[in-house]
């Protein structure tokens, strides 16, 4: 979700909803934060009517009311205020960190393997040009043997949780759903499902300050 400085969600700026959607995360007394939210109770109403919050029904009795978030308050809660980028700035960054995976890849010192770099969100709608940002998630591997004792090594204690997987030499981009087709020349297909995986050989992790 993108929200813009000017926005005005319940009568609230759109920097104070959002902070007040993240407080809502879990489910709080209203008497608890009616005091710090403009407008008090009113304002909780508000953001009710528009779909933001919930009342817990669970938890609330007559004159004792707990709000939660909505699946849009929390939609709201993690909002940005950053610019979309363009599609071919999504493309370049996504090359970047392919490169940065690769040379990790290489470096014999990493105690963890990459098994996957999943794409998903408005980067797997084709038709969309302008992209709220791009967003990854990476599955890991150890490459640590899996009988170490993890109190022999406070590093490798770290990794050592995570079950270790055979290399391969075949480097993919494709759908969650797809099969490789076992050529091994890198594949190209369409994003046909919610998911896109990168799978890296000999699957490396890639630091997140590295991206």
């Amino acid at each position: 979700m993108r929200l813009a400085k000017t926005d005005v969600i319940a009568g609230l700026d759109a920097a104070t909803a959002r902070d007040l959607a993240r407080e809502l995360r879990l489910t709080k007394r209203q008497s608890d934060i009616e005091a710090v939210v403009p407008g008090g109770a009113a304002t909780l109403r508000a953001l009710q009517a528009e779909g933001y919050l919930r009342l817990d029904e669970l938890r609330s009795s007559p004159g004792d009311p707990w709000w939660g978030n909505t699946v849009a308050g929390n939609a709201l809660a993690q909002a940005s205020f950053s610019r979309p980028i363009a599609r071919a700035t999504a493309e370049r960054l996504l090359g970047e960190v392919l490169d940065r995976a690769r040379r990790w890849n290489a470096d014999p010192r990493p105690l963890v393997d990459i098994d996957e770099i999943v794409v998903f969100g408005s980067y797997l709608d084709a038709s969309a040009q302008a992209l709220g940002d791009l967003d990854l998630a990476v599955v890991l591997s150890s490459r640590l043997p899996a009988d170490l004792d993890p109190d022999e090594n406070t590093a490798a204690s770290m990794c050592s949780t995570t079950s270790s997987r055979s290399t391969s030499s075949q480097t993919t981009i494709r759908p969650a759903a797809a099969v490789n087709d076992g050529s091994g020349a890198p594949t190209r297909t369409p994003w046909t499902s919610a998911r896109c995986c990168v799978s890296w050989p000999p699957r490396r992790c890639l630091p997140a300050s590295e991206i």
